[in-house]
């Protein structure tokens, strides 16, 4: 199929597969036409063996007349249709009229889409044009790095806070870079061969994937169990991704290649936290929000809630509302004495307080002082609660 943006709708057009000289004709009309637009013309390099195109990408930043941007974009390409979408813009230009395409029997005029997207910057530009480098590269990567803690996206490089990963997908990942050339060196791969053009063959592109540290692959031949659904949904979809799984990989095994990790994740966690500082102060501050809510949450349920419940059982009380009443008052009180620090109850937190160091809860000093303190505490929530019933009726009454 070729580009398929066009090929439907009330009045379809031909937009086939473009043989490379098709495809290297309109780049260049593409970028010569852009250029006199944008500041920053760009396509991604292309993928390994690659004997036709469905489409051309480009890639743009920083328009010259900053009044115009995307706009100008059909009319200077000479575009026969154009659809608009955000910073997005897809074009069908005609087929090159002195070049010929695969099937001469189809007499339909032909067009090729062009999806030319706009970036904020030359740095959002450049990190798009690494990430879809290459064809499926930078998904072979991403595959390799995820067990490692890491998550590469259109975004940057992330690396993701093990405690929050399995409930908070999306907040447990922590910007590191999105700086490609900085990315290629935490990878360990040369970004000098990266740049400088397509590789010659699936083969090749894969070995320089597996060039890095981050790469192994397990004895046993249990890929599809382990693999992401994301993984999966390109093993279908995707063929040099698919030719990676299925004969790479698996050739690497039958050959004893690359069996044995070379790197594990708290290495790699522990080189990305020493060497950015803005990167360590997210990843601690945000670890530590998450572990402090989680231990508020346990101590308000597994520390307050059952002594509360044990010392409301024991209390002289006939009406059952009462015990509820003492329950419910009790664990707010202890709730606001541990959690909030407040010392209106008449009782005494510990010299050294609730919080370790590390700024999380000591568990064991917290349910000590509630056992302790429980009752004073109770006696106090109660007091409390009357005086505020007696405020209440007294303003009734004056009403």
């Amino acid at each position: 199929m070729g580009g398929s943006a066009f090929a439907t709708g009330p009045d379809p057009l031909f937009t086939p597969r473009m043989p490379p000289p098709v495809y290297n004709r309109i780049r260049s009309h593409c970028a010569d036409a852009l250029n006199r637009l944008f500041h920053t013309v760009a396509s991604p390099i292309d993928g390994p063996g690659k004997t036709d195109y469905g489409d051309v990408d480009m890639m743009v930043s920083r328009p010259v007349d900053a009044t115009s941007g995307i706009d100008a974009v059909g009319p200077a390409l000479g575009a026969k249709r154009v659809i608009v979408g955000g910073c997005c813009v897809t074009v069908a230009v005609p087929w090159p009229e002195n070049l010929v395409g695969d099937d001469l029997n189809d007499s339909r005029p032909r067009f090729v889409q062009v999806d030319i997207r706009l970036y904020a910057d030359d740095d959002r530009l450049r990190w798009m044009l690494f990430k879809h480098a290459h064809g499926d590269l930078g998904s072979i990567l991403g595959t390799i790095v995820h067990s490692y803690g890491l998550t590469l996206t259109d975004e940057g490089l992330f690396i993701r806070v093990p405690d929050m990963e399995p409930s908070h997908r999306k907040t447990a990942r922590v910007l590191v870079t999105n700086d490609a050339d900085v990315a290629l060196d935490l990878l360990s791969l040369s970004a000098t061969r990266f740049w400088e053009g397509p590789f010659a063959s699936g083969d090749e592109m894969y070995e320089f994937a597996a060039s890095c540290p981050m790469f192994s692959v397990s004895k046993a031949d249990d890929d599809d169990e382990n693999s992401r659904a994301s993984d999966r949904r390109r093993v279908r979809c995707r063929p040099c991704f698919r030719r990676w799984k299925k004969d790479y990989v698996s050739s690497c095994r039958r050959e004893g290649r690359f069996l044995e990790q070379r790197t594990t994740r708290k290495r790699v966690t522990d080189e990305i936290l020493t060497r950015f500082d803005d990167t360590r102060t997210e990843f601690q501050a945000r670890r530590l929000v998450f572990l402090r809510d989680q231990q508020e949450r346990h101590i308000r349920t597994e520390i307050i809630a059952p002594i509360a419940s044990a010392l409301a059982e024991k209390q002289d009380m006939s009406d059952a509302q009462r015990a509820v009443t003492y329950r419910a008052c009790l664990a707010k009180g202890l709730g606001r004495v541990v959690l909030a620090g407040d010392e209106s109850y008449g009782v005494v937190r510990p010299e050294d307080g609730f919080v370790d160091d590390d700024g999380l809860y000591a568990l064991e000093r917290v349910a000590a002082f509630v056992r302790v303190e429980a009752e004073a505490v109770g006696r106090a929530a109660m007091d409390r609660h009357y005086q505020r019933l007696g405020g209440i009726r007294a303003i009734k009454e004056q009403d």
